[in-house]
């Protein structure tokens, strides 16, 4: 499922997220395997039309999937976002800037290479 935000009749952007197995790739990543055993639903990555960029819009697509994710009772939300400082090229940013995810309410639950793996208990 993704969410997505507009500009009159224009979408500008979207978020993902679905239960962590549909997306089966992440099973058998190093670095994304699962923290535990928990059911997680997962936010695996963000778009952003390249117009609509460093106007806040990630919060507001992660927002609304978080609001999402409490619709259909998800308990635990996940994602893998960056730790960024500066500038950045934005292809780099397409799992979200950590910043953003700690803003509302993730915590980091592991990290791997570097990577933060943050949670959200909803």
């Amino acid at each position: 499922m993704a969410r997505t935000r507009h500009a009159g009749e224009e979408p500008v952007g979207w978020c993902a997220l679905a239960p962590r197995q549909a997306y089966p790739r992440l099973e058998t990543s190093r670095i994304l395997k699962p923290v535990d055993d928990q059911p997680v639903w997962v936010i695996p990555c963000f778009f952003i039309h390249r117009n609509y960029r460093r106007l806040g819009l990630m919060e507001k697509l992660l927002q609304a999937a978080i609001d999402y994710a409490r619709t259909k009772k998800v308990k635990i939300l996940e994602a893998f976002p960056l730790d960024v400082e500066g500038k950045i090229n934005s292809m780099s940013l397409f799992s979200g800037k950590s910043a953003v995810f700690y803003e509302l309410g993730f915590k980091e639950v592991a990290r791997r290479d570097s990577r933060p793996i943050v949670r959200l208990k909803l």
